[in-house]
């Protein structure tokens, strides 16, 4: 780790000796490194740019962050004292996972004299430069744009200039996502912004270091190059866990590569009543398999009426805490209830949606209740890893809604147990883009930015064929929609999106889209904000967070209430509040998932009395009644099956060519444009514009495949399931 590779890897006292205090302060309490962090420091170290794959708690973020912040050390001349500027740039994926994040670095950087910090919309440290910063991509657009020093008029220095090095945390999640693809925008802004302050004198190097830490993930080296940089590359350190899950006798049964779907599914709990997991968790406890429980609920409402039925019914069983947790409760509920389970001393429950299946530290976990499945295997094994992560083995309780999501959930457990869980081709989110040339232009202020730049942004970022040309359909659709006007050869931001900035500020930086308007539910003793909900009951009952609540009356946009104390609550079943909710879009990895599960082969199609079941998702069913509706003519099973007139084998014909494909999928993407959108700046794109880069997500070379691939045959039974679940 001096200078060069050294002719043979480091030992672990050499890496702890190399590292002093800063590896002391990461490491000095375990009495060993583990795998990872023996083989992803000393590259690190040396300056390379490494994406660490590698499991759940596995320890990969020290693995990056130690060596990042020992280099960045280093790189100051010994005796020179340098300015305070933020020297490390940390971007995870949510403002929970910052805090997560920000909490362990200040555990460790201090020791050695760095300063820590974060800059979301619930921290805002960045003013005072700390030595590292943790930020989300919003509040890393926000920076570039607007945090530049000036003196009269003149920028003479930017906040981020003087980052040296950045780690992205969880970068598998930025994957294929626009929040993802603004990350590489981001970083490429970044590398300009320090291109520019070496040529006005801010700085004197323009070099940066760029480092993630992932879930393994499919094509991690493509991944490592397109987030982190050409020459970038992938380290995978692979382990597993036994897998077990809790069958319907109650049995711990071990899930592997060689397992049948068919036979796990049989064996899945269906009917996701609290009944049933009361008394699957009083098996577990009783017979001392864990005291941790976390449960992953598919909504908001599924997890407030399981928390509220496990807080009074289980118990009366068994001394233990219940809490819940989803991302439409406040910050601090959500915070007291990660800490409450991370410091019970005995048994306890917590249940979630996808907002802790992501690494939010809350201690150790012994088991993991999954009700129904996930979206797909990476999702799934996301959820899984967060449990046994001390031991080698991994337990889990599945219980499935319905037959076919007891079927989904067998085939995405073999499948996680054999390591298979191809993400498909990568796509370029295209409203990003529309997004950055937004962010982009405000960062040049009233100077604007030539067409020429934004389109060379584009490709630096995109460095595919066509991704000038389409670049520059969409800065002329912009153009001619009035968002961007034209001055002496510069474009600046102009009606529409200057509407929405001035009246959402935040809009600029951001790719999420708005829940719409929410309603508080707010506490009448304490006066807390409980959480946000999309509607609720005028009064009665209600349940919000697991918790009981009395509405007593209604307020300027907020419902009051208070907590029902009655002695016999149960006696009344509480209204349901509802959330704001995306559409669940069934696609090809869920369909093929069921399939598995359902005991049909990759390919298989059965065909019974009329009902072809393909397995597509909902945009081949969509493009299939569209183009063929002559052959289908109805929808038998959403996204999984369709009603014929005729053999449904002529598909394989139908399409000579994935751009043929591609065009029939523009009507699809039409049809029903905001399930198909990504970002809400593709509210700005015309619909003839919208509807060619839409279908790049969908992937038309990969449906073609599928397609020509179907084996259509003959089958005796009217509904698969009858031959699983009979």
């Amino acid at each position: 780790m001096n200078n060069g590779r050294p002719d043979t890897d480091p030992t672990e006292a050499q890496i702890r000796a190399t590292l002093g205090s800063v590896g002391n302060a990461f490491f000095g309490r375990f009495p060993s490194l583990r795998e990872v962090q023996l083989l992803a420091i000393p590259p690190i170290a040396e300056g390379a740019n490494i994406l660490v794959c590698s499991a759940t708690a596995s320890g990969k973020t020290e693995a990056v962050i130690a060596p990042l912040v020992w280099r960045l050390r280093k790189r100051v001349r010994e005796g020179e004292r340098p300015e305070r500027n933020i020297r490390l740039l940390a971007v995870a994926p949510t403002r929970a996972l910052v805090s997560d994040l920000l909490k362990r670095l200040d555990q460790t950087l201090p020791s050695f004299g760095w300063s820590v910090g974060a800059q979301t919309s619930d921290h805002s440290d960045a003013s005072r430069r700390p030595d590292a910063l943790v930020t989300t991509p919003e509040s890393f657009d926000s920076m570039l744009v607007s945090r530049f020093t000036r003196d009269h008029g003149q920028a003479t220095d930017h906040l981020l200039a003087h980052v040296e090095g950045v780690f992205v945390d969880e970068a598998h999640l930025f994957d294929c996502s626009a929040r993802g693809d603004q990350v590489l925008f981001l970083l490429e802004r970044l590398r300009r912004l320090k291109a520019t302050a070496v040529e006005r004198g801010w700085i004197k190097d323009p070099a940066i270091q760029i480092c993630g830490a992932s879930a393994t993930v499919f094509n991690a080296d493509e991944l490592a190059v397109r987030m982190l940089g050409e020459g970038s590359k992938a380290l995978i350190v692979s382990g597993s866990r036994e897998l077990l899950f809790l069958d319907r006798g109650d049995q711990w049964r071990s899930v592997d590569a060689a397992s049948s779907a068919s036979a796990v599914a049989q064996q899945i709990s269906v009917g996701a009543g609290g009944s049933k997991l009361v008394r699957k968790l009083v098996t577990v406890f009783r017979e001392g398999h864990g005291r941790k429980v976390l449960i992953f609920s598919p909504s908001r409402a599924k997890c407030d009426e399981l928390g509220e039925h496990l807080a009074c019914d289980l118990v009366k069983e068994v001394d233990v805490w219940v809490g819940a947790h989803h991302g439409s409760l406040n910050g601090e509920r959500r915070k007291a209830a990660e800490s409450a389970f991370s410091e019970a001393r005995g048994l306890a429950v917590l249940v979630a949606t996808s907002t802790l299946e992501v690494g939010i530290d809350i201690g150790d976990v012994d088991v993991v209740g999954l009700i129904g499945p996930p979206p797909d295997v990476p999702a799934l094994l996301q959820r899984v890893g967060r449990g046994g992560r001390r031991g080698d083995r991994t337990r889990v309780i599945p219980f499935a809604e319905s037959h076919e999501h007891a079927a989904a959930l067998g085939g995405m457990l073999v499948s996680a147990a054999a390591g298979d869980f191809n993400g498909g081709q990568r796509f370029r989110n295209w409203g990003v883009f529309a997004q950055q040339v937004a962010s982009y232009i405000k960062q040049n202020g009233m100077k604007g930015r030539t067409r020429k730049s934004l389109i060379k942004l584009a490709e630096a970022v995109w460095p595919d064929s066509d991704t000038g040309e389409i670049a520059g359909w969409i800065v002329d659709d912009l153009i001619d929609g009035g968002c961007l006007t034209e001055t002496r050869s510069n474009l600046h931001l102009d009606g529409a999106i200057v509407e929405k900035i001035d009246e959402f500020p935040t809009s600029l930086h951001a790719n999420i889209r708005s829940g719409g308007t929410l309603l508080a539910v707010r506490d009448s003793h304490s006066g807390e904000i409980i959480g946000h909900v999309a509607s609720a009951p005028a009064n009665g009952i209600t349940n919000v967070g697991g918790k009981r609540l009395r509405i007593i009356g209604t307020g300027d946009g907020e419902i009051i209430v208070s907590p029902d104390s009655r002695p016999n609550p149960q006696d009344a079943r509480p209204l349901s509040v509802k959330y704001p909710t995306v559409p669940f879009l069934i696609t090809r990895c869920y369909g093929e998932a069921l399939a598995k599960g359902l005991g049909f082969a990759k390919n298989d199609a059965p065909l019974h009395d009329g009902v072809w079941w393909h397995f597509g998702g909902h945009a081949v069913e969509k493009l299939l009644r569209n183009e063929m509706p002559r052959v289908f003519i109805g929808t038998e099973c959403s996204g999984l099956a369709l009603r014929v007139a005729d053999d449904p084998s002529i598909v394989k014909s139908r399409f000579s060519g994935a751009h043929e494909v591609a065009a029939a999928l523009q009507s699809v993407v039409i049809s029903a444009r905001s399930r198909y959108s990504r970002s809400s700046f593709d509210d700005f794109l015309s619909e003839e514009v919208f509807s060619q880069i839409a279908v790049e997500a969908l992937q038309p070379r990969d449906i073609l495949e599928f397609l020509q691939t179907r084996r259509v045959f003959r089958c005796s039974l009217s509904h698969p399931f009858e031959a699983a679940f009979e």
